[in-house]
C-alpha cells in the first residue's frame, strides 16, 4: 500500500469518527444545559419571597376572643379567648403557631373533663405548587392532623385554605379556614367544618397584637 492510500485511509477513519462523535458531543452539551437550567429553576423556586413576608407579618404574640358555634342549634356557642404566638422558622422560610385558650374546654377523649385547649402549626408558602398550606395538630379531637392548602386574594387581604379531616373512619370532614388581614395589629379567623354539604360547626375569632412594655 502506498503511502497515498494510508493517508486517505486515516482520513477517513478519523472523519467517521468524528462524524460519530459529534452527536454525543451535541446532545451531552444539550443535555448538560438543560440540567443547568433546571437548576437555576431549583434554585429560584427555593428563595422566599412576598407571599412569606405575608406570613412573616403575622409574627409575634397575640391574644384572642371568639366562640365555637355547634351545628346543632340547640347546643349553646362556646366562648373561647387565650394568646397565641406566631414565630418563622430558618429565616422565615416556614412559621409556628401555637394556641393556648384562657379557658378550659371539655375534652371528648377525656370524658368531658376541661381542660386547656392547646393547638400547633406549621405554615408556609409553596414556591412550586404556589400554593399557601398549613398542617395542625391540637388535644380536642383526634389523635390524628389534618393539611389545608390555599391562596390569598388581594383585593380582600383574605386567606382562603381548604382541606378535609377523618375524625373516624370513613368520615370525611371538609374544612373552610378563611384568614383576613384587617391591619397590623388585628386580624381574625373563620372556620367552617361540614360534612355530606351539611354544616356541623363554625368557630370565629379576632385576633389582637400584644405590645411588649419598652
Amino acid at each position: 500500500m502506498n503511502c497515498g492510500k494510508i493517508i486517505n485511509k486515516i482520513f477517513t477513519v478519523a472523519a467517521i469518527s468524528v462524524t460519530l462523535a459529534t452527536p454525543s458531543f451535541a446532545q451531552t452539551s444539550d443535555d448538560s444545559l438543560k440540567q443547568a437550567e433546571r437548576m437555576k429553576q431549583q434554585i429560584e423556586r427555593s428563595k422566599t419571597n412576598e407571599n412569606h413576608q405575608l406570613l412573616a407579618s403575622l409574627n409575634g404574640e397575640w391574644s384572642f376572643i371568639g366562640r365555637h358555634i355547634p351545628g346543632d342549634t340547640t347546643q349553646k356557642p362556646i366562648e373561647t379567648f387565650g394568646t397565641i404566638t406566631r414565630k418563622g422558622i430558618w429565616e422565615n422560610r416556614y412559621f409556628i403557631t401555637e394556641t393556648s385558650s384562657g379557658k378550659k374546654i371539655p375534652m371528648p377523649w377525656a370524658n368531658g373533663k376541661e381542660m386547656t385547649y392547646h393547638d400547633m402549626y406549621i405554615e408556609g408558602y409553596d414556591n412550586v405548587k404556589q400554593k399557601f398550606f398549613f398542617t395542625t395538630v391540637g388535644n380536642h379531637w383526634s389523635t390524628g392532623y389534618f393539611t389545608c392548602e390555599g391562596s390569598y386574594n388581594l383585593t380582600t387581604k383574605t386567606l382562603s385554605y381548604e382541606g378535609e379531616f377523618e375524625p373516624a373512619p370513613g368520615i370525611k370532614m371538609k374544612i373552610l379556614c378563611l384568614l383576613k388581614f384587617i391591619n397590623p395589629d388585628h386580624f381574625s379567623i373563620e372556620w367552617h367544618r361540614s360534612i355530606d354539604e351539611r354544616n356541623v360547626a363554625r368557630s370565629e375569632a379576632n385576633y389582637t397584637r400584644l405590645k411588649k412594655d419598652k
